[in-house]
């Protein structure tokens, strides 16, 4: 009985936590103008973020200690991000991009073994 009573707890402070984090900028910024600069400087952030989850995707084979630099043109997922670049760069859509960037590398999972 005593473990579900810690895992609500648990459960309840990772919520605060949570709901502290994103509701901290909104209370300290509120009704306040941010500067040209800051503004530039936030706008890199989505990028920045994308670009660190996605480049060990693209580029690494395994996970972990185990992984290793995978530079190859049977690397698919090179092929895939890059395809998929073209098109988040044409259209500009996220969701056209994502939806693209998955029917590829289902295409070429199939096609290619």
């Amino acid at each position: 009985m005593h473990d579900d009573v810690y895992i609500y707890i648990i459960i309840a402070g990772m919520a605060a936590a949570t709901y502290a984090t994103r509701e901290t900028p909104f209370l300290l910024l509120g009704g306040r103008k941010l500067g040209d600069k800051i503004v530039l400087w936030l706008s890199f952030i989505p990028v920045s973020v994308m670009s660190a989850l996605l480049m060990p995707e693209l580029f690494t084979e395994g996970s972990g200690k185990d992984a290793v630099l995978f530079l190859s043109a049977d690397n698919l997922y090179i092929w895939v991000g890059a395809a998929t670049f073209a098109v988040a760069y044409v259209f500009k859509n996220f969701f056209v991009t994502i939806i693209f960037g998955m029917a590829f590398l289902s295409v070429l999972r199939y096609f290619a073994g």
